[in-house]
Formats: C-alpha cells, sequence, structure tokens
C-alpha cells in the first residue's frame, strides 16, 4: 500500500544563473493528494522548478519541504529516497534495456539485497528480487503497459515510452509524483488517456502530482490548483475558475496586446 501523499511547501526559491534569475522568489503549496498544476509560458521557469524539486538544481535562496523534509542540499538519489519521483518529458529510459529492467532501476532505492547479496544469489537478495519484480508487474498493470515489459525500450513508440516512464515513476513508490509534459506530442486520444491516467494515480494511489502541462484543457479540467509562472515569478495560485479568469494571467498568455484586446471587446456592447 502507497503511503499517502505528500505536501510540497516551495517557499521563496530563487534560481540564477550567471547573473539571469530564473526563479525568483517562487512561493506555493501543493497539498496531500491532490493534482497541482504549474503552468506558464516557454521560458516562465517551469523545467528549473522542477530541477530544484528533484535535486538537479540548488536554488540560491529558499526551501523545498516535503512533509517538513528539506530537499534543498540533497543529490537527486536522496530527494527520490524521500518519496519524490519525476517522470521527463523526453522518456528518461535506457534504450538497450528491456522496459522490465528499465522499471526495475526505478526499484533500486528500495532493494535490500545490495551487489554482494545479489552476486552471491543469497536467499535474501533472491527474496528482494521477487519482491521487486511483483511490484515492477503490479505497477505496469496498473497503468496498462504490462504487455510492454519483455520489449526493448527502444522499439518503444513515443506514446508508449512516455506511459512506461511515468511507470518508472511509480515503481519508486513516491508520495509526490513531478509529471513533465506528459502528453507533450500526443494525439486527442491519448491526452485523454494520460488524463485519465493521472487521475487514477492522485486518487486511487493517494499520491500527490505536480504536473506541469502546456495543454490548457487537461490541467484545467483535473487539476484542483493551479500556480501561474511568468518570467520566474508567480502570477497566481488558485483554483482552475479563478486562474482562467485572471487578468495577469491573461496577459501572460496573451501578451499585453492580447489582453488589452480580450478587455475592449468584452466592453464592446453586442451588435
Amino acid at each position: 500500500m502507497t503511503a499517502p501523499g505528500a505536501r510540497l511547501q516551495v517557499s521563496d526559491v530563487t534560481v540564477r544563473f550567471a547573473g539571469v534569475t530564473a526563479l525568483s522568489g517562487v512561493t506555493f503549496t501543493a497539498e496531500p493528494g491532490t493534482i497541482h498544476a504549474v503552468i506558464g509560458p516557454n521560458g516562465a521557469g517551469k523545467s528549473s522548478l522542477f530541477n530544484v524539486l528533484s535535486g538537479i538544481y540548488k536554488p540560491a535562496e529558499g526551501s523545498v519541504r516535503v512533509d517538513g523534509s528539506e530537499l534543498v542540499g540533497l543529490a537527486p538519489h536522496r530527494v527520490t529516497g524521500l518519496g519524490v519521483g519525476r517522470a521527463f518529458q523526453n522518456a528518461s529510459m535506457f534504450a538497450g534495456l528491456t522496459v522490465e529492467e528499465n522499471l526495475l532501476l526505478g526499484r533500486h532505492r528500495l532493494g535490500r539485497g545490495g551487489v554482494f547479496g545479489a552476486g552471491l544469489r543469497l536467499p535474501y537478495a533472491r527474496r528482494s528480487e521477487r519482491e521487486a519484480r511483483a511490484k515492477v508487474r503490479e505497477v505496469a498493470e496498473f497503468l496498462g503497459v504490462d504487455h510492454l515489459l519483455p520489449l526493448p525500450a527502444a522499439e518503444l513508440p513515443y506514446g508508449e515510452a512516455k506511459r512506461v516512464d511515468i511507470a518508472r515513476a511509480l515503481a519508486t513508490e513516491p508520495r509526490l509524483l513531478l509529471l513533465d509534459e506528459p502528453a507533450a506530442g500526443m494525439h486527442t486520444h491519448e491526452k485523454v488517456e494520460v488524463r485519465d491516467t493521472i487521475r487514477r494515480i492522485a486518487a486511487e494511489r493517494q499520491i500527490t502530482v505536480l504536473l506541469v502541462e502546456h495543454d490548457m484543457g487537461l490541467v484545467m479540467g483535473i487539476s484542483e490548483q493551479v500556480t501561474v509562472l511568468d518570467f520566474g515569478q508567480v502570477v497566481l495560485t488558485g483554483p482552475p475558475d479563478q486562474v482562467t479568469a485572471d487578468d495577469a494571467v491573461i496577459a501572460a498568455y496573451l501578451g499585453r496586446a492580447g489582453a488589452a484586446k480580450k478587455e475592449r471587446s468584452e466592453s464592446e456592447p453586442p451588435s
């Protein structure tokens, strides 16, 4: 049984690169078991934020806590050890391995056999391997990719590879799952499957989902809270209906000229 979803608290996070500020004072909270989206135009800082949350970047300032445990300064594998899983925009799998082997790599931090025990095929190492394979199959069945387990990862079509990458992240047994553009490049029917999968992950596994996605229909249809970034700063955090009605959000997406045009059209009397 997966532990209840984690509470993510991002407080005053600032990231700079050679004098360029990618994130400035970013603050928001994702509540346990909810779907929380982070949106914004290209260059808004979404990828930088995810890299901070997964331990790839260390911010110049600020704090990131998962259920009270500080993540800033931890290596990525230690962040994973605290229950943070990530599926990448481009499926992050080893092409020379099978799907099952890629998912087993996601279980590495949870294994108890160790190199020594595995090499000697000691009973506890064999038991750990059986448990890992059973968990991998269970996750694959949950996401409907169990038929892909024997296949080389290199042979997977794009959409299937994205689903398998989510399975790899779930195999780490996260309490917080970072999904980086899970529907990017997909056809309409595939996006519907992704939408339903994310809902099931949050509802049935009680995992907190933090979602970066450009498809606004998908985002607004499944998210309970949305944080909008623009030029590395938080414009607004709120429920979807509040976000879509906010002038600052409209300006961030349409540009000032587009927002002004929208305002004029709404003020004109009907013909």
